[in-house]
């Protein structure tokens, strides 16, 4: 079975405006590579998972964006039987 793993996550950035109250919102979104999993592995290793979320997010700010990750609004697991 593959397994992967996609996320909807929050972006924020402060916008220059004469009160400084203003806030840029944008949604990004990520995928982990699929994880074959069999029927004698049957954990996934989170850190793993963590490590390439985190990597994706660096790239996505990276770019001299200036957006901070505020939330993640959805994580979902996705079963390929193969």
């Amino acid at each position: 079975m593959h397994v992967h793993f996609i996320s909807q996550a929050l972006f924020e950035k402060p916008v220059d405006d004469d009160d400084n109250t203003s806030v840029s919102r944008i949604t990004g979104y990520f995928h982990t590579h699929p994880v074959v999993i069999t029927e004698g592995e049957s954990e996934l290793d989170h850190a793993v998972l963590i490590v390439e979320f985190n990597h994706k997010v660096d790239q996505f700010t990276c770019h001299s964006s200036a957006y901070v990750l505020t939330a993640i609004k959805k994580l979902k697991i996705m079963f390929v039987p193969f």
